[in-house]
C-alpha cells in the first residue's frame, strides 16, 4: 500500500507531539498506532526528538511508544505483558495513567467513573 502525503506528514506531526511532551517531561511515555509502512517515519522524529522508541508491529497497525528514560522501557514492556486481565486493577489503571502524564485527580475520576471507588474526593 502506498502512503501519501497526508498519511505521512500526520504520521510525522502526531509523533512530534508526543516526542515534545516526553522530551519537556510532561508525561513519561506516549504510545500511538500507525500503519507499519509508517513506522519509520514515526520513530524518525523521536529519535530528532532526543527520544527514544519501541515498536510493536502487527498486520495491521503498529504500535509505537516514545519514551526518554531508559527505566521507562521496564514500565513499557511490563504493560505490555500484562494486558491479559479481563479488567485491570486499581493499580494497573493508576500505573497507566502516571505513565501517560495523567495527574492524580483525573486517575480517581477514571477509577470512579468506571466503578472501582465510589468518589474521586472522600
Amino acid at each position: 500500500m502506498d502512503i501519501s502525503i497526508v498519511e505521512r506528514v500526520d504520521t510525522e506531526s502526531q509523533a512530534l507531539v508526543y516526542a515534545q511532551q516526553v522530551a519537556t517531561g510532561a508525561k513519561l511515555a506516549a504510545s500511538f498506532m500507525v500503519r507499519p509502512d509508517l513506522v519509520e517515519s514515526a520513530t524518525a522524529v523521536a529519535n530528532g526528538e532526543g527520544c527514544l522508541f519501541l515498536t510493536e508491529t502487527g498486520c495491521e497497525w503498529a504500535t509505537v511508544w516514545i519514551y526518554k528514560y531508559p527505566f521507562v522501557r521496564l514500565l513499557i514492556e511490563e504493560k505490555r505483558t500484562s494486558n491479559g486481565h479481563d479488567r485491570p486493577s486499581p493499580l494497573d489503571i493508576w500505573s497507566t495513567g502516571k505513565l501517560f502524564g495523567y495527574s492524580d485527580y483525573e486517575i480517581a475520576q477514571y477509577l470512579q467513573v468506571n466503578g472501582y471507588i465510589k468518589s474521586a474526593l472522600t
